[in-house]
């Protein structure tokens, strides 16, 4: 059964980070209660392609999965798309 465990976020970025050998994409998502920040697991290929390319605050998609690490829940990005970009 495909696509129960599969999340789609749409955000702005707010980071890129390499910490311990894990990689992440910090994202901001806006709703009527405020903004929420959200660390997203990205493997060292995106992380690269993504330290080259961005910059705050661009809008991205976010397609992945829900899992746990270090018994935490998190979410692990499979695919990252750039949806807007700022000259």
């Amino acid at each position: 059964m495909d696509g129960i465990n599969t999340v789609l976020l749409v955000g702005k970025i707010y980071s890129v980070t390499n910490a311990k050998d894990k990689f992440y994409i910090t994202v901001v998502i806006s709703n009527n209660e405020g903004d929420l920040t959200i660390p997203i697991h990205i493997n060292k290929q995106i992380y690269k392609a993504m330290k080259s390319c961005y910059k705050e605050n661009d809008l991205i998609g976010i397609k992945g999965i829900i899992s746990i690490d270090e018994n935490e829940l998190c979410i692990i990005a499979s695919k990252i798309s750039i949806l807007s970009k700022r000259d």
